[in-house]
């Protein structure tokens, strides 16, 4: 929160002073980071909720062909970047129950992920299967891999295995915390295996119970 908060009071005194134009364009300086550390502000709440079991699912029945649907905009990031990305889903499995946009938020943040770590023509590779008693989401990249001492953090809040990134690049840390707080309020599982030089992968789960067929 600091980073923000000091860019928007070093620019709002200068402009106090007048060391710094009042224009347009400065206003929309201040606006971005306005909704910056709104956009902070909110997924800190989400994992609050979440580690305290207050946050609110809403589940419905979903036909996961839908779910791949709605990643179109990043299938077409992946193709402007010259990464190939391929879905592949279990024949057996048609319909799941679970909240759409925490779901769709869960992917989301874990493809980004992939794709700040998976340079060009590289590829990632989603699947959606069922397995004993629970529905198993993974999603591979081919990118350099995480070291072995970073797995057991990489869940953490603002927790960066590759400090060389910055907050405008890498996003601010909190991806990966609220797509294992989304996972955990379904009632399932995430984890990642990992080897430098030999990609990544994350895993997660939703229960078997909340699978439907057509």
């Amino acid at each position: 929160l600091r980073t923000p908060l000091a860019i928007l009071r070093g620019r709002l005194e200068a402009l106090q002073n007048g060391s710094w134009e009042d224009s347009q364009q400065q206003a929309s300086v201040l606006v971005d980071e306005v909704i910056r550390l709104t956009r902070l502000v909110k997924d800190l709440e989400s994992i609050g909720l979440a580690e305290s079991g207050a946050l609110q699912i809403t589940k419905a029945l979903i036909n996961v062909n839908d779910i791949v649907d709605h990643l179109t905009p990043l299938r077409l990031a992946m193709e402007e970047d010259q990464i190939r990305f391929e879905v592949i889903i279990d024949d057996r499995v048609k319909q799941v129950e679970a909240d759409s946009n925490r779901l769709m938020q869960i992917l989301i943040n874990l493809i980004s992920n992939a794709m700040r770590h998976t340079e060009s023509g590289g590829e990632i590779i989603l699947k959606i299967a069922e397995v004993k008693n629970e529905l198993l989401f993974s999603l591979h990249d081919n990118g350099a891999g995480i070291p072995s001492e970073h797995l057991p953090n990489i869940f953490d809040r603002f927790y960066r295995a590759d400090e060389s990134r910055s907050r405008e690049s890498g996003g601010n840390g909190l991806g990966l915390a609220i797509a294992r707080s989304y996972v955990e309020a379904h009632g399932g599982r995430i984890w990642v295996e990992s080897q430098p030089g030999q990609g990544t992968t994350f895993f997660f789960t939703i229960p078997i119970t909340d699978i439907r067929s057509i």
